[in-house]
Parts: structure tokens; C-alpha cells; sequence
């Protein structure tokens, strides 16, 4: 399927088959979205435009498919979620950027969203939203599953007053989360609410009886950050009716730079003896140039925490 550029095209909510490539020319625009269901070996690329506005659903919705590649495009305008994948595996994105900050409009502006997903790579991306920036989770509205091996690298993320640059949870229910990685990402912008410190630039947030482990956050540069640094929590939530308590451990945070504004306090926070935050590792932190030994150095508070540990490098 082949999209002109130097026209609009009206594509309502374009239902793409197997074994379909979509090629966006550059100049075109798509008005409407873009839907994979139950489907694989689909392409999206070009350097065009899809712009769901008028559209008043996700920009793009993959769910149930497998081998799904997008390659270039921008993906404007939702009012909710931009950029979803439930329940698919072999995802691949690469130079995609997705624009998605409207909060005149409410809903929950995501800019990219992997629910119960497997088997995922994304490289070279940039993400404007207003709520999370790129999260992943075990479920979320009809969708359910264990999430394994996703590999996000090459990231430039622009993150609202709402929700988290990096986000893991909140909704986990009783599956496992386990092998996921972001490598040389810059967060350039993690604005805040009027009342601060309930996301930050980095979330982890367990209030199911999920198993997360496995998490490893690697050459990060955070530029500006008007919450928490990070959160890494098990917890009771008022907005989630589960009443388990899962576990968390084996995260590993290495060269991560704060680079400007004010040191905010993070958190590191178990729900109780049985279920703590297990063995994080922070390996060569530095704030405003300076490297972090130790929790109250880098402004942290820790409750219910087993092995964290804060590493310099070696001379």
C-alpha cells in the first residue's frame, strides 16, 4: 500500500493484513490510524505522517500479531495511548518519533506502550508525550501476559506532567516481567504536576503479585527533571484493586548522569519484610558531576530494600 506525499490522505481506521507493507512517502499524510490485529509479517515504513486527530483513537494498535516492523514514520495526536502493542511478540521500531502531547484534551497521552509483550526492539526513536513516555506492562485492558526480552536503545524522550519517562508497571497482575533493557536514552524533559514527587524520569512501580527482575538501565543522561529521579516501589494503590504484593529484584542502574537542575529526593521502597526491593545495583551514578556512594549522597530514601548498592568506578 503506497501513500503520496503532498497529499492527505483520509484512511479512517486503516486495517493492515499479513504480509502487507505500508510505505509512507515523505510529505504524505495519513489522517487516521493505523490497526494490526491478529496478524504478522506487516511493515509500516516512510517518512510521512499519520495523524490520528480526527481519527479519536490509537495511532497505531497492535495486538495479537507477530513480526510487526515500524520504520520511519511520525505518529501524531492521540488522545490516549499513541504507539500500543498487546499481546504481540517480535516487534521491531526503528526511527520512529511519536508526538503526542495534548493534554487540552485530557485522556492519557502515551507515547509508546507494550502490554504483555515478548521478543521486542526498538532503536533510534523520539517521544513527546504528556503522560508515560515508553511503558511496559502485563496488562492492561483486555490484554494479559508474561513480558520478556525487550530491548529499547537510541532513545530521546520528552516527558509531560503526567506519568513517567521510563516506565515499568503499574499494572503487572500475577505474570512475570523479566529481561528488559534501555540503552543510551536521554531524557531531556521530565516536567511535573503541581504536586510533585508521584512519577519521576525513571518508574518502577509493583502493586500486583507480578515477578520483576532482570531490569538493566544502561548509559542514561536525564537533563532536566522536575519529580523524582527515581521510583522503584511495591506498594498499595488506591487507584489498582489488587491485593497481592509481588517481587522485585536484580536492577541494575549503570552510567547514569544527571546533568542539570535541582538533586530531588527518590525512593526505593518495599511493601514488607517478605516483599522487599532485592539487589539494585547503581554503577558509576553521578549527579551534577558528582559521583554517588552512597543513598543519602544521591538524595535517596530506602524502606524494605535488601542489597542495594552503590558502585564508583574504578581509578
Amino acid at each position: 500500500m503506497f501513500f503520496a506525499g503532498g497529499q492527505v490522505h483520509d484512511i479512517g481506521n486503516l486495517q493492515i493484513d499479513s504480509d502487507k507493507t505500508v510505505y509512507i512517502e515523505g510529505g504524505a499524510i495519513l489522517s487516521g490510524a493505523l490497526k494490526i490485529n491478529g496478524k504478522q509479517n506487516v511493515k509500516v515504513l516512510g517518512r510521512g505522517i499519520v495523524d490520528s486527530k480526527a481519527a479519536k483513537g490509537r495511532v497505531v494498535r497492535i495486538e495479537k500479531s507477530s513480526k510487526v516492523l515500524l520504520d520511519g514514520p511520525i505518529f501524531l495526536n492521540c488522545d490516549n495511548w499513541a504507539v500500543v502493542a498487546g499481546e504481540s511478540d517480535h516487534l521491531t521500531y526503528r526511527n520512529i518519533k511519536v508526538i503526542n502531547w495534548n493534554e487540552a484534551r485530557g485522556g492519557t497521552p502515551d507515547g509508546m506502550d507494550f502490554v504483555g509483550c515478548n521478543q521486542v526492539a526498538v532503536d533510534g526513536v523520539f517521544i513527546r508525550s504528556y503522560d508515560d513516555g515508553i511503558a511496559v506492562k502485563n496488562q492492561k485492558f483486555a490484554w494479559k501476559g508474561n513480558t520478556e526480552n525487550i530491548k529499547i536503545k537510541n532513545a530521546v524522550v520528552w516527558n509531560g506532567p503526567a506519568g513517567n519517562a521510563l516506565s515499568v508497571g503499574w499494572e503487572l497482575g500475577e505474570e512475570y516481567l523479566r529481561d528488559l533493557g534501555f540503552q543510551n536514552i536521554d531524557i531531556i524533559h521530565k516536567t511535573s504536576k503541581a504536586t510533585p514527587f508521584s512519577r519521576a524520569a525513571i518508574g518502577i512501580h509493583q502493586v500486583d503479585k507480578a515477578s520483576v527482575s532482570g531490569l538493566r538501565y544502561e548509559d542514561i543522561r536525564i537533563e532536566d527533571c522536575q519529580e523524582r529521579f527515581f521510583s522503584i516501589r511495591i506498594f498499595l494503590s488506591p487507584d489498582y484493586k489488587s491485593d497481592g504484593r509481588g517481587t522485585m529484584r536484580g536492577i541494575v542502574f549503570k552510567n547514569i548522569q544527571i546533568t542539570g537542575g535541582a538533586v530531588l529526593p527518590s525512593v526505593i521502597e518495599g511493601f514488607d519484610e517478605q516483599h522487599q526491593v532485592e539487589n539494585v545495583v547503581f554503577d558509576n551514578l553521578r549527579i551534577l558531576g558528582k559521583p554517588i556512594a552512597n543513598a543519602d549522597q544521591g538524595g535517596f530514601t530506602l524502606s524494605q530494600t535488601s542489597g542495594v548498592q552503590f558502585l564508583l568506578p574504578k581509578p
